[in-house]
Formats: structure tokens, C-alpha cells, sequence
């Protein structure tokens, strides 16, 4: 994981001084926009993880029960990377899905 090493403020704007190990920096491939960052510290709603069939070689991810909703929605968008010690998901869905949060 990254860490923050330095903040200033510019303007309107919070610039950020971010130490990335090696892995974690080729994984952007170059990308410097539309860069997102994220702390495990904010999540705040649980889900669960499902294994089915034999083995429980099939895993689906349970939506919670705060994000579902009687009309359809469709995932957009998924992003998915490893540290030493865990896997991340990150799904990413239209704001006109879940407007009745």
C-alpha cells in the first residue's frame, strides 16, 4: 500500500506527495489522470462473499441490502488488484443506479 508523505495546499486545491511501492506504480501503467485513492480505513458497509458448487470453487460477491433496489442495475465497471495480502475489488456503477441512497 501507499502512504501520503506530504500535503500543501494550492488554491482550492489539496496537493498530495504519494510513495508507492514499485508494484503498486506500474499497475497505474503510466496513467497520472483520473487516478483515484482510497482508505481501508473508510470502509464503512460489510458484504460477504458466497462459495457455491463443489469445493466452493465459485465465489459471487453478496450486494448488501443498502445497495439493492427494485429496478435493475448493471456493474459498469471493475477493477481488480493484489497486495501481498489481499485482493481488491472495486466496482463501479452509473450515480442514476443507487439515486435512492
Amino acid at each position: 500500500m501507499g502512504e501520503i508523505i506530504q500535503s500543501r495546499v494550492s488554491g482550492d486545491k489539496i496537493i498530495y506527495q504519494v510513495a508507492l511501492d514499485e508494484s503498486e506504480s506500474l499497475a497505474l501503467k503510466g496513467r497520472v489522470r483520473n487516478v483515484h485513492m482510497f482508505s481501508l480505513d473508510l470502509f464503512t458497509v460489510e458484504s460477504k462473499m458466497v462459495e457455491k458448487g463443489k469445493d466452493g470453487v465459485t465465489k459471487y460477491f453478496v450486494i448488501p441490502s443498502v445497495f439493492k433496489s427494485k429496478r435493475k442495475s448493471q456493474l459498469s465497471d471493475l477493477q481488480m488488484f493484489e497486495t501481498d495480502q489481499k485482493y481488491f475489488f472495486i466496482y463501479v456503477c452509473d450515480k442514476e443506479q443507487l439515486s435512492y441512497l
